[in-house]
């Protein structure tokens, strides 16, 4: 049984429902997902069962994986999702463009906090000599996107192109989800990271030194100050991710078979 670990309840009660007749192989996620948990295994989970095998997406997530997991059989297996990050070679043209690009996250009351955020900035003429481009979640409700007030705006529009060519000509990338941030980060793109009052997202705490951290009460402020930074992150994320092993996957997933 392959599945993808992010320390969720379900994950626990598959473990202990396939016992030992089931060779376990959990494959981390890139970030933790909606339900914000966490890696770290507190006093209340000592007891509950693990999977046999945890491939981690890099060195730096395996040594902290195996502080909590020390009885499971361990490897990195690199960052499937991030693939395309190694693999690319850009000279990218650092703010020539000023446009400002927010990713929203597939959280509905994320992304709707944001959105507020941004349109408060709108709202101000702060920031009329820059066009902003709303790149929803893949999997965010229509409802939750809040596009007729944007169209408001002469200089802004809701975009459906992909992160990869967003990420090309922006100056500065808004969101507030930890997987865009670590692609934008790698790219060399400023990022401004939103962190609503009522959750603590995702595990920006790895990436905080990067980050240009902001919160509903200092968002305007903390948005002039990114935009006038002309420091770009010295950020590599082989620190934190490795290109994907497609071995490691092939290996654990046909051993004993046949």
């Amino acid at each position: 049984m392959i599945y993808t670990f992010e320390n969720q309840p379900w994950e626990k009660m598959l473990n202990l429902a396939l016992g030992k007749n089931f060779k376990k192989i959990a494959y981390q996620h890139t970030i933790i997902q909606a339900n914000y948990l966490d890696y770290r295994v507190s006093v209340f989970e000592k007891g509950s069962p693990a999977p046999d095998v945890i491939l981690a997406s890099g060195n730096k997530w395996l040594d902290f994986l195996k502080e909590y997991y020390p009885h499971c059989q361990m490897e990195n297996a690199g960052a499937v999702r991030l693939g395309h990050i190694f693999s690319s070679s850009r000279n990218r043209r650092l703010g020539k463009d000023k446009i400002i690009v927010v990713a929203l996250s597939m959280v509905s009351e994320v992304s709707i906090s944001l959105q507020r955020q941004v349109l408060g900035c709108l709202a101000a003429g702060e920031f009329n000599g820059y066009k902003f481009l709303i790149k929803p979640h893949p999997y965010l409700l229509k409802s939750d996107l809040l596009t007729e007030e944007f169209l408001r705006y002469d200089n802004c529009i809701v975009t459906e192109k992909g992160m990869e060519q967003l990420l090309e000509d922006c100056c500065l990338l808004v969101t507030s989800g930890s997987t865009v941030a670590f692609e934008a980060l790698a790219f060399g793109v400023k990022t401004l990271y939103f962190i609503p009052e009522a959750v603590s997202v995702g595990n920006e705490y790895f990436i905080r030194d990067y980050l240009e951290l902001a919160f509903a009460d200092d968002f305007n402020e903390k948005l002039l100050t990114a935009l006038k930074s002309t420091e770009c992150p010295k950020f590599n994320v082989k620190e934190f991710f490795s290109p994907p092993d497609y071995s490691v996957f092939l290996k654990h997933a046909t051993h004993g078979i046949g």
